[in-house]
């Protein structure tokens, strides 16, 4: 029978379960509460902690008593918990060619899973990346539970010189030198009043007084040349 001075007692809030991964990317398990004070964790009936945060876990059969500021206790039913996998590292995808002039860049582009973050060994945190110099670039993520993937395959840039700028002298009132300083396989690029001349080695013939300029040009590949800042001459 309930006597006069019984009083029943409240249902409390249930405790909101999360897991996360640590800065080593281990699982760990937090209980929060605005009810309990106190709190005990058993794995196959055995005490593990007695903190809100299990650090470490393993993957199990969990128990949790908890006790309110009145001393009441309250038991969850067992359960079993896992640990968080470790997420599929993400690729990296270039928006144009990793070879490159001085001068130019190329963007690199970051995919992962949904509501991944994306770490840069550069240390740069975005999706995207702008890169003007010669390297090796990797990036890692980390999705929604804070767990970090292995850093993806590496992806390499590297920058080409541009030839130096053609020095444009007269040589006699036939012919104009436009060489440059830079060595290499150096072909040049001449125009006669912003008209285009089919030479391209360093010595041209003049036919007629006007204004000419000269590129010079090397070529690294079937993709990729370089140019020099035009030089005029009148």
């Amino acid at each position: 029978a309930i006597t006069g001075n019984s009083k029943a007692i409240a249902a409390k809030e249930f405790p909101k379960l999360s897991l996360l991964c640590d800065l080593n990317n281990q699982t760990t398990a937090k209980l929060s509460s605005s009810v309990f004070t106190k709190i005990k964790w058993f794995n196959e009936s055995k005490l593990v902690d007695s903190s809100f945060t299990l650090n470490k876990i393993n993957s199990g059969k969990y128990t949790v008593r908890l006790e309110d500021a009145k001393g009441n206790q309250y038991t969850i039913p067992e359960f079993q918990m896992l640990t968080l996998p470790q997420p599929i590292k993400p690729t990296i995808q270039s928006t144009g060619d990793t070879l490159f002039c001085a001068g130019k860049s190329v963007e690199l582009k970051a995919n992962g899973s949904a509501n991944m973050k994306f770490t840069w060994s550069t240390g740069a945190q975005s999706s995207n990346i702008t890169v003007n110099e010669s390297g090796t670039f990797k990036v890692l993520g980390t999705n929604e539970f804070n767990c970090k993937t292995s850093f993806s395959n590496a992806i390499q840039t590297k920058v080409f010189d541009n030839p130096a700028a053609p020095i444009i002298a007269q040589e006699s009132p036939y012919f104009l030198s436009g060489k440059t300083k830079t060595d290499g396989d150096i072909k040049y690029a001449w125009e006669f009043n912003g008209s285009p001349l089919s030479e391209i080695t360093s010595v041209l013939r003049v036919k007629e007084a006007g204004k000419y300029s000269n590129t010079a040009f090397k070529k690294y590949s079937n993709t990729l040349t370089c140019i020099s800042p035009k030089v005029e001459f009148n």
